[in-house]
């Protein structure tokens, strides 16, 4: 994602960040835990200055994540407690519920659990320590940094791939240590059974907002979000009339 940056160089506890999400890929915790691992401790402040926090100021101008909660929680099990941020958006003088409403509404919350259900806003864990594991995430973590798909600034796109994998693999083949779903290996692994391929990327549609070339369901995006994530990530599929400009149409040859 990008964002305008307006840094706070007062450092903000770990502990008090407000996560946007209920889960997180605890695999990718642990792989950016071994990258802090091999920073030189001279160098951990710059590390942090460079990798700030992206918040939205929300009620009781608590600091909510709206990016980077795997970076989060793998500084906080490090044993770092404290994190610059980067406010993006000054909630504050808003109520709870029109909080939550204002976030959704951009796509800065993402309310689904491991099993890919939508809960409500009052499920969010209320800390980074609170986060749930989700091993499909995990899996769309490795299959991007091996190739399988790229990476781009669309919202919760990770979460999208990790919803589509949640229907074609079982749960318990991508838990724990599996090794044919870790690193380079889940990429041949998911060649293998004809899951990742060109054509396989997510595409919009008029009834869900997402879905991929398979006719498999992602989670449902706001139109607007269904229409910028098929300029980005699939342009050769055409859009649906209700959601995009006619101009911007694309047709397969």
């Amino acid at each position: 994602m990008t964002y305008a940056r307006e840094p706070v160089l007062q450092p903000v506890p770990i502990e008090s960040l407000r996560p946007t999400q209920i889960t997180v890929g605890m695999r990718e915790v642990e792989e950016k835990r071994k990258r802090l691992r091999k920073q030189k401790p001279q160098k951990i402040g710059s590390f942090i200055g460079r990798h700030m926090i992206p918040v939205v100021l929300g009620p009781k101008k608590r600091h909510y994540i709206i990016d980077h909660h795997h970076l989060s929680l793998a500084l906080h099990k490090e044993g770092l407690g404290d994190v610059l941020v980067t406010v993006v958006l000054d909630l504050s003088a808003l109520d709870p519920d029109a909080f939550w409403t204002v976030l959704d509404h951009k796509s800065l919350v993402y309310p689904f659990d491991a099993q890919g259900r939508r809960r409500n806003f009052a499920d969010i864990p209320k800390t980074v320590m609170q986060l749930k594991d989700d091993p499909f995430r995990s899996l769309a973590g490795e299959l991007r940094r091996a190739g399988g798909f790229a990476k781009d600034t669309t919202p919760f796109s990770e979460f999208l791939w990790a919803d589509f994998f949640r229907r074609k693999i079982k749960r318990k083949a991508v838990e724990a240590d599996s090794p044919r779903w870790s690193g380079r290996c889940a990429w041949r692994e998911a060649k293998r059974r004809n899951i990742c391929r060109a054509g396989a990327a997510p595409r919009p549609t008029r009834d869900r907002g997402v879905a991929f070339a398979d006719g498999v369901p992602g989670a449902a995006l706001p139109p607007s979000e269904a229409y910028r994530y098929s300029v980005h990530t699939a342009p050769d599929v055409s859009l649906p009339a209700p959601l995009g400009h006619t101009s911007a149409r694309r047709r397969r040859h």
